[in-house]
């Protein structure tokens, strides 16, 4: 048959054999009859393109899959599984004046997908009434599960990667809250690898799976007041010659069983904060479907950063029945990191939630006038040659190392003022690995005071070396530039609102200025998928 003589348009995935007389060189191929379109729905109808002469046989049934085709693209297929003894189907709920791209494929004995045809399709804009072949429906919200109601599994193996999908069939998908998959390792009661709740048209990669390798998939459909009335598992061990495979639901769970357990997580907001305190909440994720239970009360921890360095955590108990503590004693404007986690009956913890705060800022105080770096202080810098490698160290002596805040460490590549290679702040006792070596110290209250120079040429006779500051810097000199960087924190939060603050990490100092505003975007997490900000 010539393809352009054909009353629909189509394109098929498989060799065209037309001038061979071989039957069993024949491929199964779908030719599509006819797709007539309405407002709101598309009867297709189809046939075996050489009846009899195929080498697939039988025909274990046809996959009729649609989907919304707008530029070029298809967000989300739909499938639906016809029985082999049929050959027409009529797809309902679309929307007017809309592209459909429709595709058509049969079942062979492996029931692998083969001799697919496929076509855009445009609905009409006015509505149409269609005739459509009478359904019995049935309220999910009040009986079980119908008798055509099933639930089929897909798991493609692509290289080294398992994807697995699912089609419903025979219930309303706008009555469907979740789809719950669950991968286990081994053929029975093995390691629980994935626990999570999918929407109804959603997919999962399993990456890089390596041979010999035993994976136990369920999965379970959750209706809207019904709970879970489908359940599909199959067990797939992988290996070189595995195939795709697809599965069906054997029947529906017992309406009386239990939810499955989930791990142990918990929920921690902030419900206030002031310069001296922070108010906490939280409560249990998965409440009554934990694996670890019960609960022998909580343990808050919390510890200040000062300079990126954490201090040491303080502790505080708190009873079984109360979700609530205020931290107060704090500092204002100052970093701490806070720790919220269950207790077992030994006092240890289960599990812990942990998140970063700032306080907020008090009555400024200003800081006295600087005083001039005393007579016998001194900056000694340190090059320890190791091999490729340059050790830089420092020693600062006649200055009370309490006070000292941090001392910067300036890399730059050259003899001249080049290419800036490192510029971090570190503690009184750090190091770093590199060339030319300026070190600058700065005190509380007096700013920068000592600064020790070497420029330093590496050589296989090179050794290492020491030397001392020879001058406090001007006074007036600049501090040197630093990236842009913001700062926000949390002020606030209610059931309705987000209260935040931000600011310029190095304010005055940064080299992208003046900054011509600020940009606030959110939006909102629905299952692990981030909706549109």
């Amino acid at each position: 048959m010539d393809t352009k003589q054909a009353s629909v348009s189509q394109t098929t995935n498989s060799t065209k054999n037309y001038g061979k007389k071989d039957a069993k060189e024949i491929q199964l191929e779908v030719e599509l009859i006819s797709a007539t379109p309405t407002s709101t729905t598309i009867e297709l109808k189809w046939k075996e393109r050489f009846p009899g002469k195929s080498s697939v046989r039988p025909i274990y049934g046809s996959i009729v899959r649609f989907g919304k085709y707008t530029d070029g693209t298809i967000k989300l297929y739909t499938s639906r599984r016809i029985p082999p003894n049929q050959f027409s189907y009529v797809i309902t709920d679309l929307e007017p004046d809309s592209s459909y791209k429709v595709r058509v494929s049969f079942l062979d004995h492996k029931r692998s997908l083969t001799g697919y045809v496929s076509k855009v399709v445009r609905t009409t804009a006015e509505a149409e009434t269609a005739t459509v072949p009478p359904t019995t429906t049935t309220d999910l919200t009040t009986t079980p599960a119908p008798s055509e109601a099933k639930l089929i599994g897909h798991i493609y193996k692509r290289f080294r990667d398992l994807k697995i999908s699912w089609d419903i069939e025979g219930v309303d998908l706008k009555k469907v809250t979740s789809v719950r998959l669950i991968i286990k390792r081994g053929h029975r009661v093995g390691t629980i690898m994935l626990n999570k709740e999918f929407p109804v048209g959603g997919h999962y990669i399993l990456e890089k799976v390596p041979e010999r390798f035993v994976i136990n998939v369920q999965i379970d459909v959750f209706v809207e007041g019904q709970g879970n009335i489908l359940r599909a598992t199959k067990i797939f061990k992988n290996h070189r010659r595995a195939r795709s495979v697809q599965f069906e639901s054997t029947s529906a769970p017992p309406s009386t069983k239990e939810p499955p357990l989930m791990p142990l997580e918990i929920v921690m907001v902030v419900a206030g904060m002031t310069p001296t305190s922070i108010a906490l909440e939280w409560k249990e994720k998965f409440a009554g479907r934990s694996r670890e239970k019960p609960i022998h009360g909580s343990l808050v921890r919390f510890a200040r950063v000062v300079n990126n360095i954490l201090q040491a955590f303080k502790s505080e108990r708190i009873p079984p029945n109360q979700f609530n503590y205020t931290i107060t004693g704090l500092q204002p404007e100052a970093y701490y990191r806070v720790q919220v986690g269950f207790l077992d009956a030994d006092g240890k913890i289960k599990t812990y939630v942990e998140k970063g705060l700032k306080t907020p800022p008090a009555v400024k105080t200003t800081l006295p006038p600087p005083t001039p770096a005393p007579s016998e202080a001194k900056l000694i810098g340190h090059i320890y040659k190791r091999f490729r490698d340059l050790k830089i160290s420092w020693d600062i002596e006649g200055v009370d190392l309490k006070k000292v805040t941090s001392v910067r460490l300036i890399i730059r590549r050259g003899l001249g003022d080049g290419r800036i290679m490192l510029n971090k702040e570190f503690p009184v006792g750090g190091h770093h690995i590199l060339e030319r070596v300026p070190i600058d110290v700065f005190v509380e209250g007096q700013g920068n005071i000592l600064r020790a120079t070497k420029s330093f040429r590496n050589h296989r006779r090179a050794r290492s070396v020491r030397f001392e500051s020879t001058s406090a810097p001007p006074p007036t000199q600049e501090p040197p530039l630093m990236p842009l960087e913001i700062v926000m924190v949390v002020t606030g939060t209610t059931p309705t609102s987000i209260a935040l603050e931000w600011k310029e990490k190095f304010a005055g100092r940064s080299r992208e200025k003046p900054i011509h505003g600020s940009l606030v975007r959110y939006a909102r997490v629905i299952n692990n998928i981030l909706q549109a900000f």
